[in-house]
């Protein structure tokens, strides 16, 4: 089956997600072509979570326990069994509202060739939904501003893979470039969704 434009991959990998993930595959399952999933050693249900969600879209495969650092060849290897143009990260307490991702779809029929990534607003809520994390306690810096945004959506490009980079502390998996560089720094590749989705950790 050929790839339309807009065709969209999920990458997920999880450990212990019991609470949320369900909620999170549910939110993107009907928009996207293909969701390919990894477990990291959870000891709770999430593995059974899964296994529950009866669709031919879901590729599933237990990893065991992985370091940090190992995180990024994770993150390699779904890309080789991607063959949409896009794919987007869910973590397992990511919960995507049907506008986030109706406008997501829409969007990527019209994109330029020359974007790489989508900026994507997150909601934080704190004990309940209807209390919201203020925006001034988020910290990422984006398209020159500071708050509660994320990069959730890449293009796929031969050019650029996941790279374990030690920060002050453990590690991040960054999306860079032949050269080393971060997507997140090349701002005139980047675009950003009005709509975002639901970051429910706390």
């Amino acid at each position: 089956m050929s790839m339309k434009k807009n065709d969209v991959t999920v990458h997920m990998i999880v450990k212990n997600e019991e609470q949320w993930v369900w909620y999170a595959l549910q939110s993107v399952l009907n928009f996207v072509q293909k969701i390919i999933i990894f477990d990291t050693g959870s000891t709770d249900r999430t593995k059974e979570i899964i296994n529950s969600i009866n669709s031919r879209k879901i590729y599933f495969a237990e990893k065991g326990d992985v370091t940090p650092k190992e995180l990024a060849e994770l993150r390699n290897e779904q890309m080789t069994l991607t063959q949409s143009e896009w794919f987007m990260l869910l973590d397992g307490d990511e919960v995507w509202t049907n506008a986030g991702m109706n406008e997501l779809i829409k969007t990527l029929k019209k994109v330029t060739k020359n974007i790489m990534a989508f900026v994507v607003k997150v909601r934080v809520p704190v004990g309940d939904l209807f209390h919201i994390q203020s925006e001034k306690a988020g910290k990422y810096q984006l398209l020159g501003k500071v708050g509660h945004y994320n990069i959730r959506v890449y293009r796929k490009n031969n050019n650029f893979h996941w790279e374990a980079v030690p920060p002050y502390r453990g590690y991040v998996e960054k999306y860079v470039d032949t050269a080393g560089l971060e997507v997140q720094s090349q701002v005139q590749q980047l675009a950003q969704l009005k709509n975002g989705y639901w970051h429910l950790t706390h």
